[in-house]
């Protein structure tokens, strides 16, 4: 969206509209920022690792955004009861993806992504 010229203040209104559709509640808002703020940081600080209590993994990822006011970790690995998802660099992305077959990617790849 930044790419496109999106102002910060729209790209919020439309991830909070992501969300909102999504069906997010408020309690797994607050818990996914809690789990945030809890983030073991690993790799010289290069990956943040969070334990979300639930499956709605946009709660970490746009409260992270440092241009909504979160700590915009470089690699962020989030562990629910469900699954195990990476955001982070392309290159990390392609050895996980040679490493584990049989996941999905997505995002501005190869710089970055899911």
């Amino acid at each position: 969206m930044k790419s496109i010229g999106a102002s910060s203040e729209e790209m919020k209104l439309i991830r909070d509209l992501d969300r909102q559709s999504q069906g997010i509640t408020t309690e797994q808002e607050e818990s996914g920022c809690a789990a945030l703020l809890h983030a073991q940081l690993m790799l010289g600080g290069r990956l943040a690792v969070v334990d979300l209590p639930h499956s709605r993994s946009a709660s970490v990822t746009d409260a992270n955004v440092r241009e909504f006011g979160g700590p915009g970790y470089e690699n962020l690995l989030i562990r629910s009861p469900c699954s195990t998802q990476f955001f982070g660099s392309g290159r990390a992305i392609a050895f996980l993806k040679s490493a584990i077959p049989g996941g999905w990617s997505g995002g501005s790849l190869p710089e970055f992504g899911f």
